[in-house]
């Protein structure tokens, strides 16, 4: 079964995100959102089969099953609740929000809602933190 993603955020670290999310077997980047006309182009040719779009609303309506979410950290538990209540699994960058109660009511909408919520801990895996 093929997870159809869509990731928002193509700047700096979520050009990172697409490229590992477009690699992934179990995966298909369908779609990719950036507000950035320039960084949407410069995209266009290496994800061809991507669609790509500027606006969020695109992504939140779309039948993706799940967002990577590569945006402003003040933007993140907005974003992400917003994901949550369209029904999408959501991955997002580290830190899942900026305040303690956003993160726990994300955290409780997730849960009631049968959706996983993941957060980006880049080294979380990784074997030198599990000696």
């Amino acid at each position: 079964m093929t997870a159809r993603i869509g990731c928002v955020g193509a700047g700096s670290w979520g050009r990172n995100l697409v490229r590992v999310f477009d690699s992934l077997p179990a995966a298909k980047l369908q779609m990719i959102c950036d507000a950035d006309a320039k960084t949407r182009e410069s995209l266009r040719n290496s994800y061809a089969e991507s669609q790509i779009v500027g606006e969020y609303a695109d992504v939140l309506t779309s039948d993706v099953e799940a967002v990577v979410l590569a945006v402003p950290v003040p933007h993140h538990y907005q974003t992400a609740l917003q994901a949550l209540e369209a029904g999408k699994h959501v991955f997002v960058e580290k830190p899942i929000a900026l305040r303690y109660d956003h993160a726990t009511h994300l955290t409780e909408l997730a849960e009631s809602c049968g959706l996983v919520l993941m957060v980006g801990h880049l080294m979380e895996y990784h074997p030198a933190l599990h000696l």
